[in-house]
């Protein structure tokens, strides 16, 4: 019995009739993490993902909220875990995470390890 690797249908005749069949594949379906960051208060900040393939970097300025504050991703490639960091501009202070499953100080870290959808809140204020 041959395998067919890639994006193949397999057809089979029988009679008359044609039976189309997907292609198999040995690999594993990989299911994706989605991480959404929203940022709240009345000051000034940013939030910023370490994962290598994660593109977070989202900006709240007085209330406005600009960048990119979500992002799914399935290639974890040995980085088991994803860190966003919260950093406050002049005149504003960081004040929590909401929904973080680990904090120290202004870091989240969250484990990628399986499918989650995540909605993570940073809350900035003026000092």
């Amino acid at each position: 019995m041959s395998r067919i690797a890639g994006p193949l249908m397999a057809l089979l005749l029988v009679g008359t009739s044609t039976l189309m069949f997907p292609a198999c594949s040995s690999s594993p379906t990989e299911e994706a993490i989605s991480v959404t960051v929203a940022l709240l208060g009345t000051g000034s900040g940013s939030v910023t993902s370490s994962h290598p393939h994660a593109d977070i970097n989202c900006t709240i300025t007085l209330g406005t909220t600009s960048g990119s504050c979500f992002d799914d991703f399935n290639d974890l490639e040995g980085a088991p875990s994803l860190m966003l960091t919260a950093t406050a501009q002049d005149g504003s202070v960081f004040v929590n995470w909401g929904a973080c499953p680990s904090v120290q100080g202004n870091v989240c870290t969250i484990d990628v390890t399986q499918p989650e959808d995540w909605v993570i809140t940073a809350g900035f204020n003026l000092q």
